[in-house]
């Protein structure tokens, strides 16, 4: 009889995590990923702040962080103090209009940043557009264009 129950428990438990697969493992939320021009508006040839932040939202540490950008045409990287608080390789050429970051890392419910200063040699609004941003949790969505 006590094979039975046992049995029993099982077959019980084994169905009610099939119905509940969210209960029954929970999956950590990928990192939040966000882009800011600072200010959004300059003049030929001045400069603006690019800052792109990442931030752990679900409690669990991030590792390998990695994204890439492509700066929209006519912008570039501006000469000027960079800085990255990712815990992994950024670059970003001044003259160039590519950004990288990889191996990034962060602990638990934390956040970096990645500044650099950009130009823009012509009058426009420019949409910058990134590359999903990667990491051990899963790939993150975009952050909005800019």
């Amino acid at each position: 009889m006590t094979d039975l129950l046992r049995r029993f428990s099982y077959l019980l438990l084994a169905s009610f995590l099939a119905l509940t697969p969210g209960l029954a493992l929970s999956q950590a939320s990928v990192p939040s990923f966000s882009a800011l021009f600072s200010p959004d508006t300059i003049t030929s040839g001045n400069n603006s702040t690019l800052t792109l932040t990442i931030t752990e939202v679900s409690g669990s540490p991030a590792s390998d962080l990695a994204f890439g950008a492509t700066l929209p045409s006519g912008v570039t990287v501006a000469a000027g103090s960079q800085s990255n608080t990712c815990n992994g390789t950024f670059t970003a050429a001044s003259g160039g209009s590519s950004l990288n970051l990889s191996d990034g890392r962060l602990g638990a419910s934390q956040s970096c940043v990645v500044t650099l200063p950009v130009t823009s040699s012509t009058v426009a609004t420019h949409t910058l557009l990134t590359g999903d941003l990667t990491s051990s949790l899963g790939i993150a969505a975009r952050p909005p264009m800019i």
